[in-house]
C-alpha cells in the first residue's frame, strides 16, 4: 500500500515535504530546517527540533498556499506547546468562520479538538480525553477515513467519531493556516512545531508508530533527581524531568513515581519511576536523602512545632516521635527565651505506648521578640536526643482574648451576644454535615439532609441554577468560626461540645473517603482547575470562596479552642490545595484569581506562620491577586464598579502575608492602608458600612437604596481595621470600627430571634429585611453568626507596658501579664460617664482612646490627677497601680450632624451612635416581606417620609433633646416638613418598622422614585452576580459591565454577535392584574462598531416567547437615563407567578440594549395633568387634560391666568403637587 505525501511550500515556518512516493513502511524523512518554503506572518526562528531544526511560533503563523487536504487524510506533526491558552490551533485550513477544519491544543478545557464547520452550518468535531503539557514534545495525528475521525497522541487513540462533512467541499479555501485560527479573537499557537507531514489517506495506528519513533530524536539522558527530606516528611518528587537528546536538543518528560509515602529511618533510597518518549518507555531515577534530627544513632526523631499568634491567642504547640523503640527515658524540653533571658521552661516525658509527647504553652503574657527552642533529652543522663528546633516570635502586641473579656449581664451587647449564642446551638451540625459527606457519596451523620438556600444543590432558591452551582459548605464553615470565637468570649460547654462533633466528623470523613478533601462543593472543578483548565470553574459559583470558609472555620477552632485534630484536618485540607496549585504557572494563578476565592491567600500565610514551612507563603502569595494589589501599592483608587466583598478578604490575606515577612512584603501595607482609606473615607455610609448591590460605588457617592452596607463587607473591613491598628495605634481605626459595630453590627442581628440581615436598608422609608432561617443560608447568615462572639475583640489591646482601651463595654477585663483586673461600670453610651476600678498592683500605661467625636474635653481623673484630650487620640496615664484604684472618665456627647457626599442629604449622631426616626410598624403593610430565603426578592416598599425645611448649614440647630438616658431626641417641629416634631432614637433599637437614616434637606425625596418603588412587583439589575442569577438569567453573545456617570454608577447588560444573541430573566407578575414591563435604559447608546461590525441597537422583547414590543435605541436622551414603561396584555400573565422577559436582536448586525435595570409594575406611573388658562374676568379661556408620567411633572406657580393640577387618575382626583 503506497500513499502519496502533499507537498507544502512557504518562506517562513520551512516544510520541506517531498513529493515523491514511498513505501508503507515510510521510511522517508521529513524536517522543518530551515526558513524557506511557507509563507510566514509575525515572529518566528529555527531552533533545535526532533530532526535537526524545528520552528518556533512566538506569535507569528504561516500560511499554505492551497487547502491541502483530501477526503480521507492524515495530518501529523511533533508538538511543543508553551502556551496552551484555549483555542491556539496547530493548523485551521479554511476561508472564515463558516467554513474551516482546525486542531486546536486546548478546546477551553484543556482538550484537544479537531473541529469542522462548512457553509455554516452546525459544527462536528471529537475532542479527546487527555491533556497536552508545556514544554514536552507530542506526536498529534489526526487521521479521516470513511467519514470517521480518529485522533492520536504519541501513537495512542484518544478520540474518534463520525465526521460528515468532505473536504472536497472546503477545497477552494484560501486561509489556510499554521499556528493561526480563523477567529481574529483567538490566540496564535506558541510553541515549537517539527516533522509536520500531510497524508492524502488514514495511516494505521502501526504506521503512526512507526512515523513517530522514525522522526523522533534519539534520547541521551534523562535528568537525575536528588533529594533531601527528614524522616517523617512527605516525599514530593518533581512531576516532569529534562531530557537531553543526541543532537543537543532538551525538553522536558512526564513522570510517573507511583505511589510516595515518609520514610520512618535515616538512610539513603533509590526510587525508579517510569516515562514515555516517542512511545518508548524509560526509568527515571531519584535519589533520596533522609536525614534525621536525632543526635543518637539509637533513635530516629521526626519534629513538628507549631506557633499561633491571632487576636487575643498566643500559644505554641510541640509535637515529637520517636520512630524507634524507646529503651530509655526521654523528655521534651521547651525554653522561651527574650533574647539572652530564659522566661520560662517546661519538661513533658514522652508517652511510652505510643513514643510521642505533645506540649502546648500559652505565650500570651510573654510579650516582646520571643525564641522558642525545643529539643529531646535523655532523662536519666541529661544527653541530647535531638538537636535544638528554633523559632523566632513577634509577640509583641496582641488584642486581648474574648475569655479574659467578661460582659457585664443583660448589657447591651451581652444581651446581643447571648441571642446569638442561642441561634448557633439551635443549628444541627449533621445537616451542615452532609454536603461534604455527600461529595464522597456518603450518607451524613444521622442521616441528616442539607439545609435549604445556599446550601441546597443549585444555590439558593434560584430556579435555573445548575446542581454543581452551589456554595453548600461554606456556612459549615461559618458555624465552626462562631462557635469558636462563642466558646472562647462565653465559654459555653455546650457550643464546644457541637463544635468538638463538627471537627470530629470532618476528621472520620477524610479517613473515610481516603481523601483531603472535605468540602461542600464536587472536587471536579478543582481537579479541572489543577491540570490547568481554563474553564474549571463553569456551572459552579465561587468554588475557593465556598471551601475557605471551611479553612477558616477550622482554623479558628485550632485558634481560639487549641483542639489539635481541628489543625490535623486543616493541615491536609492545606497541602490538597498547595499540591494541585503547584503545577500552575503565576499566570494561571492570576487568572484563577478571577473568580472570588475569599481569603485563602490568608490561610496560607497563617499556615507559614504556625508551621514555618515556607511553602505556605509562597502560596498566599500565589493566592494574591495582582490586580487588585498593583492599583493600591501605587496609590491609585480604582475599586469603581467591583464587586466589593471578593477585594476585602485579599487585602487581609495581604496584611497577614506582610505581617510574616514585613521587609520582602513591605508594599502590602501600603496597599492595605490606602484600601482602608478609599473605602472608609470615599465609600461609606454613615452607619460604617458600604457598597450598593454589593458593588463598590464612584468616589463622592453615597446612594441610597435597599441593597447598601453588605453585611460580610463590614465584618471584613472590621477584620482588617485589626490589622491596622496592630501596625500603628491610631484612634481613626477604633473610632471607625466603634461606628460600624454600634451602627451597622449590632442591629444586623434581629434581637429576639437573631435573625441575620443581608443588607442593612438605608433607602429612605424603608425597612429591615431578614432571612428565613434554616432557608437562606448567605454569606451574611454565616458571618452574621460570627459576630456575637467578636464583640469583645477589640476592647482592649496588650502592647508591652501599654494598654489600649478601645471600647468602653461594662464588664471585667483581666490583664494577666500584670497582675491587674479592671472592672468598667458604665451604660455608655446612654451615658458619657465610664468608671474603671482597678485590682492587683502593677506598673502599666493606660492609654483611654479620646473620639474624634467629642462635644469638648474628654476628662480623666485618675488618683488626685486630671487629664483632658480634645479628641482623635489616646489619652495616656502612667502610674504604678493597685487595689481600689479608680479611673473616672466623662466622654462628652452631643448631637452633630453627618453630611452625605450627595448634596441635600444628611443624617443625624449622638456621639457614636447613628440615630434614626421610626416611622411605624411593618405589621399588616401589604407588599411588604419582612423574612425572605432569596436574597433578590427585597420588596422594595416604603412610608412617607419627612423632609427638613431650613438649610444645611443649621442642621445641628434644628435638634431638641427628648431624654438622653434613653438617646431620644427630636427634629424641631417648625422644621419638619409636616409640620410635627420628627422624634428621632438609635437605628440599632429601630426593628420591624420603616425607618430613615438619611433626612432631605429643603425638598423631599423624589416621587417619581418613590412611587417607581411602591409599584414594583420584582426588579433585576444587571450586576453579573446574585441579583442577575437569582432572577434565572440566561443568555448567549451576552455582555455585561459597568459605567459611571456623575456620582451614580451603572451596570448594564446587552447581547449581539451572532444570530441567536440574547438574554433573559425570571421576573414575577401578579397573576390575576394588569402588569407593565419597566425597563431602564441609558440615553447615549446607540450605533457602535466591534470586530469590524457595524451594530445598531434594535431588538424584540418578548413574555415567555410571546412578542411584547420592538425598541430601538439610538441616542435618545445624551448622558442620562430613561425609562420606558411596556403594558403587557393579561392573557400573558394571568395565573402565573412569574414569566421570562426576554431581550433579543433583530438580526446578527443588531443589539439588544444595553439594560441597566428591569421591573414588573403594577402601574406605568401615569398621571392626569389638567392646565387651564383664563381670561383677565376670571372666566375660563381654555382647558386640556393629558396623560404623563409622573418622571415629567414640572412645579408651576399657579396664577390668575393659567394654573395647573396634577391628579393620580381621572378615577382618583387625588392631587400629586398643587398650588393650591
Amino acid at each position: 500500500m503506497k500513499f502519496k505525501k502533499v507537498i507544502l511550500t512557504a518562506a517562513v515556518a520551512v516544510f520541506i515535504l517531498q513529493a515523491s512516493a514511498y513505501a508503507a513502511d515510510l521510511t522517508s524523512s521529513y524536517s522543518m530546517d530551515d526558513m524557506t518554503g511557507l509563507t510566514y506572518m509575525g515572529t518566528v526562528s529555527n531552533i533545535l527540533g526532533q530532526k535537526n531544526n524545528a520552528v518556533e511560533f512566538n506569535g507569528g503563523s504561516a500560511i499554505l498556499s492551497q487547502f491541502p487536504l483530501n477526503d480521507n487524510f492524515t495530518v501529523s506533526a511533533w508538538i511543543k506547546p508553551s502556551g496552551l491558552t484555549s483555542w491556539e490551533r496547530v493548523f485551521d485550513f479554511g476561508s472564515d468562520q463558516k467554513n474551516y477544519i482546525f486542531l486546536t491544543v486546548n478546546n477551553g478545557n484543556g482538550y484537544q479538538r479537531l473541529a469542522v464547520k462548512y457553509n455554516n452550518q452546525t459544527e462536528q468535531n471529537i475532542t479527546s480525553s487527555v491533556s497536552l503539557n508545556k514544554n514536552v514534545w507530542s506526536y498529534v495525528t489526526v487521521t479521516m477515513k470513511d467519514n470517521k475521525a480518529t485522533m492520536y497522541i504519541n501513537g495512542e487513540s484518544v478520540a474518534s467519531g463520525n465526521i460528515t462533512v468532505s473536504m472536497s467541499s472546503l477545497a477552494s479555501s484560501a486561509a489556510n493556516y499554521i499556528a493561526k485560527s480563523q477567529y481574529t479573537s483567538d490566540p496564535n499557537y506558541t510553541g515549537c512545531i517539527d516533522e509536520m507531514e500531510i497524508y492524502n489517506d488514514a495511516l494505521t495506528q502501526d504506521e503512526i508508530i512507526t512515523r513517530m519513533q522514525a522522526t523522533a530524536a534519539e534520547v541521551k539522558s534523562i535528568e537525575t533527581t536528588d533529594l533531601t527530606v527528614k524522616v517523617g516528611d512527605k516525599i514530593k518528587l518533581p512531576s516532569e524531568v529534562d531530557v537531553s537528546y543526541t543532537n543537543g536538543m532538551t525538553s522536558k518528560t512526564i513522570v510517573d513515581w507511583g505511589e510516595m509515602s515518609s520514610y520512618t529511618e535515616k538512610g539513603t533510597y533509590k526510587v525508579t519511576g517510569t516515562t514515555k518518549i516517542a512511545g518508548k518507555s524509560y526509568d527515571v531515577i531519584a535519589n533520596i536523602t533522609v536525614e534525621t534530627d536525632s543526635l543518637d544513632d539509637n533513635y530516629s526523631v521526626i519534629r513538628n512545632m507549631n506557633i499561633v499568634k491571632n487576636s487575643g491567642s498566643s500559644f505554641v504547640e510541640a509535637e515529637y516521635v520517636v520512630t524507634s523503640e524507646l529503651t530509655d527515658t526521654l523528655v521534651l524540653k521547651m525554653q522561651i527565651y527574650s533574647g539572652d533571658t530564659l522566661l520560662s521552661e517546661d519538661t513533658k516525658d514522652f508517652v511510652p505506648s505510643d513514643n510521642t509527647v505533645k506540649m502546648k504553652k500559652d505565650i500570651r503574657d510573654y510579650k516582646g521578640n520571643l525564641t522558642v527552642k525545643t529539643a529531646v533529652y535523655n532523662k536519666s543522663t541529661g544527653k541530647a536526643i535531638s538537636s535544638v528546633m528554633e523559632r523566632k516570635i513577634d509577640n509583641t502586641g496582641n488584642f486581648a482574648g474574648g475569655d479574659r473579656v467578661n460582659l457585664e449581664k443583660d448589657s447591651l451587647f451581652e444581651k446581643s451576644e447571648q441571642v446569638g449564642l442561642k441561634y448557633v446551638l439551635s443549628i444541627d451540625v449533621d445537616r451542615l454535615l452532609a454536603p461534604s459527606y455527600e461529595m464522597h457519596g456518603l450518607t451524613a451523620p444521622n442521616n441528616a439532609q442539607r439545609y435549604g438556600g445556599w446550601e441546597r444543590k443549585g444555590a439558593s432558591n434560584w430556579g435555573s441554577s445548575k446542581d454543581t452551582f452551589t456554595l453548600a459548605g461554606h456556612s459549615l464553615g461559618h458555624w465552626m468560626s462562631a462557635a469558636a470565637v462563642l466558646y472562647r468570649d462565653t465559654g459555653n460547654e455546650e457550643v464546644m461540645t457541637k463544635l468538638n462533633y463538627a471537627v470530629t466528623k470532618l476528621d472520620e470523613l477524610q479517613e473515610t473517603s481516603n481523601s483531603p478533601y472535605i468540602g461542600g462543593c464536587s472536587e471536579d472543578c478543582f481537579t479541572k482547575l489543577f491540570s490547568g483548565n481554563t474553564k474549571w470553574a463553569d456551572n459552579y459559583w465561587v468554588p475557593w470562596y465556598g471551601i475557605h470558609k471551611i479553612y477558616q472555620g477550622l482554623l479558628d477552632a485550632y485558634d481560639y479552642t487549641e483542639n489539635d485534630t481541628a489543625y490535623e484536618v486543616l493541615k491536609k485540607f492545606a497541602d490538597w490545595a498547595v499540591d494541585g496549585t503547584s503545577n500552575l504557572t503565576d499566570a494561571q494563578m492570576q487568572s484563577m484569581l478571577d473568580v472570588e476565592y475569599g481569603g485563602m491567600n490568608e490561610i496560607f500565610a497563617r499556615m507559614y506562620e504556625i508551621t514555618g514551612d515556607e511553602k505556605y507563603l509562597d502560596t498566599a502569595r500565589r493566592f494574591t491577586h495582582d490586580s487588585i494589589l498593583n492599583p493600591l501599592i501605587q496609590g491609585k483608587d480604582s475599586l469603581t464598579g467591583l464587586h466589593a466583598n471578593t477585594q476585602i478578604p485579599k487585602i487581609i490575606g495581604a496584611a497577614e502575608i506582610y505581617e510574616q515577612n514585613p521587609e520582602k512584603y513591605a508594599d502590602y501595607k501600603k496597599a492595605c492602608e490606602n484600601f482602608w482609606n478609599y473605602v472608609v473615607n470615599n465609600r461609606s455610609y454613615a452607619i460604617g458600612g458600604n457598597s450598593i448591590a454589593e458593588h463598590f460605588e464612584a468616589e463622592g457617592a453615597e446612594t441610597l437604596g435597599v441593597k447598601t452596607c453588605e453585611s460580610c463587607n463590614t465584618y471584613n473591613m472590621m477584620r482588617l481595621s485589626e490589622h491596622l491598628f496592630a501596625w500603628k495605634h491610631d484612634s481613626a481605626y477604633m473610632d471607625w470600627y466603634e461606628k460600624a459595630l454600634y451602627n451597622h453590627i449590632l442591629g444586623q442581628q434581629e434581637p429576639e430571634t437573631g435573625a441575620k440581615m443581608y443588607f442593612v436598608s438605608l433607602l429612605q422609608g424603608h425597612h429591615r429585611v431578614y432571612e428565613q432561617k434554616d432557608k437562606s443560608w448567605w454569606c451574611c447568615t454565616g458571618t452574621g453568626m460570627e459576630n456575637p462572639g467578636r464583640y469583645t475583640r477589640c476592647a482592649y489591646y496588650e502592647d508591652g507596658d501599654n494598654l489600649y482601651v478601645n471600647l468602653y463595654m461594662p464588664g471585667t477585663y483581666e490583664w494577666e501579664e500584670k497582675g491587674l483586673t479592671f472592672t468598667v461600670e458604665t451604660t455608655y453610651p446612654y451615658s458619657d460617664k465610664v468608671q474603671i476600678k482597678v485590682a492587683g498592683t502593677g506598673s502599666a500605661n493606660i492609654n483611654l482612646r479620646a473620639p474624634s467625636w467629642l462635644e469638648s474635653d474628654m476628662t480623666v481623673k485618675a488618683g488626685n490627677k486630671t487629664y483632658t484630650s480634645k479628641g482623635g487620640e489616646y489619652l495616656a496615664i502612667s502610674n504604678e497601680w493597685k487595689d481600689g484604684d479608680i479611673i473616672d472618665i466623662t466622654i462628652p456627647m452631643s448631637v452633630t450632624v453627618y453630611n452625605s457626599r450627595i448634596d441635600g442629604q444628611a443624617a443625624y449622631q449622638y456621639g457614636p451612635v447613628v440615630l434614626a426616626a421610626d416611622l411605624g410598624s411593618v405589621s399588616d403593610v401589604s407588599g411588604v416581606n419582612e423574612y425572605i430565603s432569596n436574597e433578590t426578592k427585597i420588596d422594595s416598599v416604603t412610608t412617607d417620609v419627612p423632609y427638613i425645611v431650613g438649610n444645611s448649614s443649621n442642621l445641628d440647630k434644628y435638634i431638641d433633646t427628648v431624654d438622653t438616658d434613653k438617646l431620644m431626641f427630636k427634629i424641631k417641629a417648625e422644621n419638619s416638613s409636616t409640620g410635627k416634631a420628627i422624634e428621632l432614637k438609635p437605628f440599632y433599637e429601630i426593628h420591624h418598622s420603616f425607618y430613615t437614616v438619611y433626612f432631605n434637606v429643603g425638598n423631599g425625596i423624589n416621587e417619581y422614585e418613590k412611587r417607581l418603588n411602591s409599584a414594583t412587583i420584582d426588579r433585576v439589575e444587571p450586576d453579573g452576580q446574585q441579583d442577575e442569577l437569582g432572577h434565572g438569567l440566561v443568555s448567549k453573545n451576552s455582555h455585561n459591565g459597568s459605567f459611571t456617570s456623575g456620582t451614580k454608577t451603572y451596570y448594564w447588560r446587552d447581547a449581539y454577535g451572532s444570530d441567536n444573541a440574547y438574554f433573559q430573566y425570571s421576573l414575577e407578575v401578579d397573576k390575576s392584574n394588569k402588569n407593565y414591563l419597566f425597563v431602564r435604559y441609558w440615553g447615549s447608546d446607540g450605533p457602535f462598531t466591534k470586530n469590524n461590525v457595524n451594530y445598531t441597537r434594535d431588538f424584540y422583547i418578548s413574555i415567555d416567547d410571546n412578542k411584547l414590543a420592538e425598541q430601538t435605541l439610538n441616542n435618545e436622551k445624551m448622558n442620562n437615563a430613561y425609562d420606558v414603561f411596556y403594558e403587557i396584555p393579561e392573557e400573558y400573565t394571568k395565573g402565573k407567578d412569574s414569566v421570562t422577559v426576554k431581550f433579543a436582536p433583530k438580526s446578527s448586525t443588531n443589539c439588544a440594549g444595553g439594560v441597566i435595570e428591569a421591573r414588573i409594575t403594577n402601574d406605568d406611573l401615569k398621571c392626569v395633568k389638567i392646565t387651564a388658562d383664563y381670561n383677565d374676568n376670571g372666566t375660563l379661556k381654555d382647558s386640556s387634560i393629558e396623560k404623563i408620567s409622573i418622571e415629567d411633572i414640572k412645579q408651576t406657580e399657579n396664577s390668575s391666568s393659567h394654573k395647573e393640577f396634577y391628579w393620580e387618575s381621572m378615577d382618583n382626583m387625588k392631587p400629586i403637587i398643587t398650588e393650591e
